[in-house]
């Protein structure tokens, strides 16, 4: 079986609320770690940026839940294939917290030095992901 790897951004609801974020992880964390899923969610308080990296129909699977999920709107896959090796192996799901979300780490993949997910081509969102694992404490 190959590892695929999958990158999406999106937005909060209105009705998205910080401790919903927790909710989320939890139930992130358990459902990877019985599937063999690893990755890496970005959150700035208003964009989510998820990577998640496994096998092709458990990725799939994942990703369809997560367009069904109400806490988020405009999903867009930015980007999807197949990996030789895991990025994020140690996390059943590690979060970047918005506070460390910086703007000269932004800037690096960025026009703006914002986090904007949806403007990023795919090599800057997994690139910028990869830089925010190895400089900043996940939680």
């Amino acid at each position: 079986m190959y590892l695929y790897q999958l990158i999406y951004a999106s937005t909060v609801t209105e009705s998205f609320k910080d401790s919903d974020l927790k909710s989320i992880l939890v139930k992130a964390r358990g459902r990877n770690s019985a599937e063999n899923i690893t990755g890496l969610l970005c959150f700035d308080g208003k964009y989510f940026m998820q990577c998640l990296e496994g096998g092709r129909s458990q990725i799939n699977a994942v990703y369809a839940k997560i367009l069904a999920d109400t806490s988020h709107q405009e999903v867009e896959l930015l980007s999807y294939g197949p990996i030789a090796k895991r990025n994020y192996a140690q996390w059943e799901m590690g979060l970047v917290p918005k506070e460390a979300l910086t703007a000269p780490l932004n800037l690096l993949y960025s026009a703006s030095g914002r986090f904007e997910p949806y403007a990023m081509p795919p090599a800057s969102s997994e690139q910028l992901l990869m830089t925010l694992r190895a400089a900043v404490p996940l939680l």
